[in-house]
C-alpha cells in the first residue's frame, strides 16, 4: 500500500469572516479545556456539529457536518482567520494527513512526527504540546513514509498511535502521558499511522506496515489502563475461520494492514474496518488470502468475527481496501437498509448491508485472465455501477510519440498494456489500471445523508509490474 506524501505542516482556519462561525476572544484570553466524558455510543453516533468527536466526525465516519453558517451565499467572503506552523514534520519523510478532533472549542491535532497539539479553535493559540521524540533515523520499517492521521479523545484523555507501534494516552488538560502500551514494534515490521478510535471505554487501533512482513491486526485497549481487551488478526492461522485460504505459513507474515479508523454501529454492536493487501505482492502460494482486501465486522466488545466480504481475491496488484468504512441508512427498492460502504483502490465503490455483509446493490463474480505462476483467482468481484477511476492503462502512456511503438520496460522488453486484474509474471512488465495509488487510497470519503451522495477522492493512474 503506497501512502502519498503531502508534506504540509501549516494548519489554517478560514472561517472568521462569517458572523458567528468563530468566537472572538480578547487579547491574551484563551478557551478553557473541557475534559471529554466517557462518550456513549449515541453521543459518538450523533451528527457532527460544533464538536467533531472522532476522526470521521462520529463513529459512522460520514464526515458530514450539520453546521450551516457557511453556505453558498457567503462562502465567497471567507478569509483567513488564523494559521499556525506545527513545528514538526514537513520533510520528505513526513506527511501531514491528520484530521483534527474538536471538543468544546479546542482542536486536537497530530503531525507526521506523532507530536500532538491542543489549540484554541478560535485563535489558534497553543494550549499544550506533546512531543513524541520519534527516532526517525533509526526506524527502517516505515514502508510509506512517516505520517499520522489523527488522535482520539474520550474520558479525559487524548490517544495517539505512534509509528513506533506504541499507543499513548495523554491527559486532555495538560498533554502529560497517562499510560503507554505497545501494540506492535517497528523492529518486527509493524508500525501505526491510523487515528485510533475511542468507543465503549476502549481504544481501538490497527497495525500498518503491510509491506514489511507484519501480520496485520486490530486491537482494543482499556482506555483507563492501557490493558489489552481483545485482538483480531487479519490473517487467520490454522484452525481459524479463513485459515485455509493461506498457503503454508504465509499467514505468519501476511501483510493485511489496517490503515484507517474503523466505524461502529452502536445498535448492533459491531466495529467495521477495511484491510490492506497481502504481502508479498506476488509469488505467494494458492489461496484467496483472507481477510486481505476485505470488509471485516467484529463484535466491538469481544473482537469475535461476525462477517467479512473480500473485494479482491489473491491480490497481486496492491488493491488495498484502506479508505475508512462509512455507515448510513438508505432506502433501496422501498426498503430501509443499513448500509456500509468504502471506495477501493480498484476504482469501485463497494456497498454492503452492514448487518450481514451481503452486497446491497449487487456484486458479480466474473471470470478474469489467469496466470498459473501467480495462482490467480478464477474470478473477481465486479460491483454494479460505474467505476470512478480508469480501469485500463492508457496505451499512449507506453507508446513512443516518435515511432508509434510500445516503449521498452527496464528489462528491455516492450510493456504489455492491460486493464484491471490483468495478471503479470516474471517474464514481462505488465501495465494495469488503477495502479498502486488507486482508485482511492487512504483518503477518506464523505457521505451527505440529505442527498445520499458519497464524495470520493479518486485518482487516475497506472502501474507496471513484473514478478
Amino acid at each position: 500500500m503506497s501512502s502519498r506524501r503531502l508534506g504540509v505542516v501549516v494548519l489554517v482556519a478560514a472561517l472568521a469572516v462569517v458572523a458567528g462561525v468563530v468566537a472572538v476572544r480578547g487579547k491574551g484570553e484563551s478557551v478553557a479545556i473541557s475534559r471529554a466524558p466517557a462518550f456513549t455510543g449515541a453521543e459518538l453516533a450523533a451528527p457532527a456539529g460544533t464538536d467533531w468527536l472522532t476522526n470521521g466526525g462520529g463513529v459512522t465516519n460520514e464526515r458530514y457536518s450539520s453546521l450551516n453558517q457557511v453556505n453558498t451565499s457567503n462562502v465567497a467572503s471567507l478569509k483567513l482567520a488564523w494559521q499556525i506552523h506545527l513545528k514538526s514534520g514537513g520533510t520528505r519523510f513526513n506527511s501531514q494527513e491528520a484530521t483534527p478532533v474538536v471538543y468544546k472549542g479546542v482542536m486536537y491535532v497530530s503531525t507526521g512526527d506523532d507530536d500532538v497539539f491542543a489549540l484554541d479553535g478560535a485563535t489558534g493559540q497553543t494550549l499544550w504540546t506533546y512531543q513524541a521524540h520519534i527516532p526517525k533515523k533509526q526506524i527502517t520499517t516505515a514502508c510509506c513514509g512517516f505520517s499520522n492521521r489523527g488522535v482520539a479523545i474520550g474520558d479525559g484523555k487524548v490517544f495517539i498511535a505512534e509509528i513506533t507501534g506504541r499507543l499513548v494516552a495523554l491527559d486532555q488538560s495538560t498533554g502529560n502521558v497517562v499510560w503507554t502500551a505497545w501494540n506492535t514494534r517497528w523492529q518486527e515490521g509493524g508500525t501505526m499511522t491510523m487515528a485510533p478510535l475511542y468507543y465503549g471505554g476502549k481504544v481501538i487501533v490497527g497495525v500498518s506496515g503491510g509491506e514489511m512482513g507484519v501480520r496485520g491486526s486490530v486491537t482494543a485497549f482499556d482506555a483507563n489502563t492501557g490493558a489489552q481487551v481483545w485482538r483480531f488478526y487479519t490473517c487467520p492461522g490454522y484452525g481459524d475461520v479463513g485459515g485455509g485460504t493461506w498457503s503454508g505459513n504465509e499467514w505468519q507474515h501476511c501483510g493485511g494492514a489496517v490503515w484507517s479508523t474503523p466505524s461502529v454501529d452502536p445498535n448492533n454492536g459491531l466495529v467495521y474496518f477495511g484491510v490492506g493487501n497481502p504481502d508479498p505482492w506476488s509469488d505467494r502460494g494458492p489461496g484467496d488470502d483472507l481477510f486481505t482486501d476485505s470488509f471485516v465486522a467484529l463484535d466491538v466488545n469481544t473482537g469475535s468475527l461476525r462477517w467479512w466480504y473480500q473485494t479482491v481475491h489473491h491480490d497481486i496488484w496492491d488493491y488495498d481496501l484502506t479508505s475508512p468504512t462509512v455507515l448510513f441508512d438508505v432506502t433501496v427498492n422501498g426498503q430501509m437498509r443499513h448500509a456500509i460502504s468504502a471506495p477501493g483502490k480498484t476504482g469501485w465503490l463497494y456497498l454492503l448491508d452492514r448487518d450481514t455483509g451481503k452486497p446491497l446493490l449487487g456484486i458479480v463474480e466474473k471470470k478474469v485472465r489467469q496466470e498459473k505462476s501467480q495462482f490467480t483467482s478464477r474470478t473477481q468481484p465486479y460491483p454494479v455501477g460505474q467505476a470512478f477511476a480508469d480501469q485500463c492503462a492508457h496505451k499512449v502512456d507506453y507508446t513512443s510519440p516518435k515511432t508509434g511503438k510500445i516503449l521498452k520496460a527496464p528489462d528491455g522488453k516492450p510493456y504489455k498494456v492491460g486493464c484491471i486484474f490483468t495478471p503479470y509474471n516474471d517474464k514481462r512488465f505488465v501495465a494495469y489500471a488503477p495502479g498502486t495509488e488507486g482508485g482511492s487510497d487512504w483518503q477518506p470519503s464523505s457521505y451527505n445523508p440529505s442527498t445520499h451522495f458519497q464524495y470520493i477522492c479518486g485518482y487516475n493512474g497506472n502501474t507496471a509490474l513484473v514478478a
